[in-house]
């Protein structure tokens, strides 16, 4: 058993460099009270020294250090003893409770494997051990490299929401930014999450609440396979007999770190073992990105369809003529001067156009996407052939993703937020065209999974400009586009636009769509479509509290489901139920479970068989099919995250009649057993994505222990293949 060493860190860096100068390769233990929390400020140090082999130490040695720890300034004595010179009882007396003081230059771990001190491969240039930089607040800003802390580490990096350091004030942090291949360990209040730096990941600056391991010799050590070690059990037992030695939050100092020892297997097998945990990694994260993907789908298709009646609006569009567009008048003429209806009516949409966009810019650039990200680290500074791109960039009225302004060039990444709005992008592309740019498009997935593919395409597009095209009399980077919004603010749809939206649709779907609204409690809707409250397309069956369902002492019982795992995706709270609970107050994979109190969402159940807690509901219905009703309490979850946060208890919520208030627009039978085989299919491909996820982190966990402390050799996994 290891614990903390009593003793200033100025007294142990004097102690460690004497033994290394007179005992070099030979591993020190510390033992005794100042180890054992007995001591006080004039207590002995004892040292046992254990030889490579643990062969008896030669007797000059000893001397020549005791002579050199005399002639020193260390204000206690030191009783050095050679270990392969005491008893075996001495040995497992000191073995109960010891620190590693010193590590050997190298220590077998059977076969080829070897044990190492980390200070020592510091000090060989091998390995770097470093923290974060201690930001003040007037430091931060809104723009800039994500200023990472422990938050955003989890299952990756999450920088969605976090404060960002400028990139101009960066050589006040040195070597405190991200590089490919870290290996990132949360060392403060939250210690033990890992995660792995990619190519692909966004450069950031370290916070002091995270530090980094990173190889510098690729031929030394594998850094994929440093951190699925740091992940296993050798690094778990010694962080954790130092985390927790203060009476605050735990904390494990880089001092400790660098005292740490690594257990290393020869290169060619540290490479086998990162390929196979790696392939099971990256098949997940893969699985992740897919299902965003479908779900980015799924949600903006839903929206169009069922939510702003795109299909309905086009045809009716191609039974009524196109409304006037509004044109600004000419400059010098007779409509542009004085108060005349046209110019006032100009004015007011000129002014709703360019109104805020140099803001929205800015917070659109800090809330950037993965897959902006990540194209973006291939565009800024001038990387691609020396051509300037600007990201979110303000063009006439309309803000763009990317812009080589010199050659006019546009680049829009369509999925999430930009997917849901497709019907606005026409307008875009119209009034951009006219200004002469030639807009190029992809989506998220083209980018991660075919990211230098995309920038060819943008390479030639820049390489090749089409020739500017501006609009007369200077006017139109304030003209609204064709089929631009008419004055009640609502999507005009022309004849044109109409007829291409329809043409991209499946024929036998438009037809079933109808052509005409009609009124309702709900304002205009489709003609034949019904408006019904949630509780009416849904049953909403509330969890049990199962402390009071406990199983038997013969029975395995069902892992418990409270918010916290629903969050999390993972049945992993430790509390157990009977299983001879009510049937709907059990869940399995594939179910819609509902958190009507504290962190209200909605998720797709994918963790396993489990029993569902109080606080959260169990959606199901008998008339709808399952992805209606997931997308309809989708539809309404901001209006009650609002009703719960304005609640006056310490936990908010919503209540039934909050269901019932809650209304929705439902399509006609035949429409909706049409669009059943579409959005059915998406959401059975989402669930079987998780659900092999689950799978695969199931085997890699089983894996990753085995593997990395040598229980299981190279030819021993060898035979175990990677799921598809």
């Amino acid at each position: 058993m290891t614990r903390r060493l009593d003793m200033q860190s100025r007294h142990r860096e004097q102690i460690e460099r004497l033994l290394r100068e007179h005992l070099p390769a030979i591993e020190v233990w510390a033992y005794g009270s100042r180890v054992n929390g007995q001591s006080h400020a004039g207590s002995d140090l004892d040292l046992v020294l254990r030889s490579p082999g643990l062969v008896e130490i030669d007797s000059s040695q000893l001397a020549k250090f005791n002579e050199a720890v005399q002639e020193s300034t260390i204000p206690f004595l030191i009783e050095a003893r050679d270990w392969a010179r005491l008893p075996d009882s001495f040995h497992r007396e000191i073995e109960r409770e010891y620190v590693v003081l010193v590590g050997g230059e190298e220590q077998r771990v059977g076969g080829e494997w070897r044990r190492y001190e980390a200070r020592a491969l510091i000090e060989a240039g091998v390995l770097e051990i470093g923290d974060g930089y201690r930001a003040k607040k007037n430091e931060l800003a809104t723009s800039g490299l994500p200023f990472a802390r422990a938050g955003n580490i989890k299952d990756g990096f999450q920088f969605t929401d976090v404060d960002r350091f400028p990139e101009e004030d960066l050589e006040r942090v040195g070597n405190k930014t991200s590089k490919p291949s870290d290996v990132v360990f949360t060392s403060k209040g939250t210690v033990g999450r890992f995660a792995f730096v990619r190519e692909d990941t966004p450069r950031f600056v370290y916070s002091p609440q995270l530090c980094f391991w990173r190889s510098l010799n690729h031929e030394r050590i594998d850094p994929r396979f440093l951190f699925y070690w740091l992940s296993g059990r050798e690094f778990y037992i010694q962080f954790k007999s130092v985390s927790g030695q203060t009476d605050m939050a735990e904390y494990v100092s880089l001092q400790d770190q660098r005292s740490m020892h690594l257990t290393l297997p020869p290169l060619p097998e540290q490479r086998a073992i990162a390929h196979i945990l790696g392939a099971l990694d990256d098949k997940i994260e893969l699985n992740r990105r897919m299902n965003e993907t479908l779900e980015e789908m799924a949600r903006a298709l839903f929206k169009s369809w069922f939510i702003d009646f795109d299909p309905v609006h086009a045809k009716a569009a191609l039974k009524r003529p196109s409304p006037p567009l509004i044109t600004p008048p000419l400059r010098g003429s007779r409509q542009a001067k004085g108060d005349s209806p046209q110019a006032r009516r100009w004015g007011v949409v000129r002014r709703s156009y360019t109104q805020h966009a140099q803001q929205k810019a800015r917070s659109l650039r800090e809330n950037q996407t993965d897959a902006e990200g990540l194209l973006w680290h291939y565009l800024r500074h001038k990387q691609l052939d020396g051509h300037k791109f600007r990201r979110q960039q303000p063009i006439g009225p309309y803000i763009v993703d990317f812009a080589c302004m010199p050659r006019k060039v546009i680049v829009e990444l369509d999925g999430g937020q930009h997917a849901e709005r497709r019907t606005h992008d026409e307008r875009r592309d119209r009034f951009l065209q006219g200004q002469g740019y030639r807009l190029l498009r992809f989506w998220n997935n083209e980018v991660f999974e075919n990211c230098f593919g995309v920038l060819e395409r943008i390479y030639e597009a820049v390489q090749n400009p089409p020739p500017p095209q501006p609009a007369p009399d200077g006017l139109a980077s304030a003209t609204p586009p064709q089929g631009g919004s008419d004055r009640t603010g609502k999507k005009a749809w022309t004849v044109e636009r109409a007829r291409a939206y329809l043409d991209e649709m499946d024929p036998s779907i438009a037809a079933l769509f109808p052509d005409c609204f009609v009124d309702s409690e709900l304002g205009e809707v489709p003609a034949g479509w019904g408006v019904k409250a949630l509780d009416e397309i849904a049953i909403f069956q509330n969890g049990l509290a199962l402390q009071k369902f406990r199983p038997q002492e013969d029975e395995e019982g069902l892992p418990v489901v409270k918010i916290a795992q629903l969050r999390s995706g993972k049945a992993d709270s430790g509390e157990r139920s009977t299983a001879n609970i009510r049937p709907e107050c059990i869940i399995d994979d594939g179910d819609i479970i509902f958190s009507w109190s504290g962190s209200l969402m909605v998720r797709v159940w994918c963790g396993g068989r489990a029993a569902l807690n109080q606080h959260l509901f169990k959606v199901t219905s008998k008339r709808f099919p399952k992805w209606l009703f997931l997308h309809s309490v989708r539809s309404h979850l901001i209006d009650f995250q609002t009703i719960a946060a304005g609640k006056a208890t310490t936990m908010g919520h919503i209540k039934r009649h909050h269901l019932s208030d809650a209304m929705c627009v439902v399509p006609n039978g035949e429409l909706l057993a049409e669009s059943d085989g579409i959005f059915s299919t998406l959401l059975e491909k989402s669930i079987s994505t998780n659900i092999q996820s689950r799978t695969l982190v199931a085997l890699r966990d089983t894996l990753l222990p085995k593997l990395v402390s040598g229980e299981v050799r190279i030819p021993e996994a060898e035979g175990l293949e990677t799921p598809p």
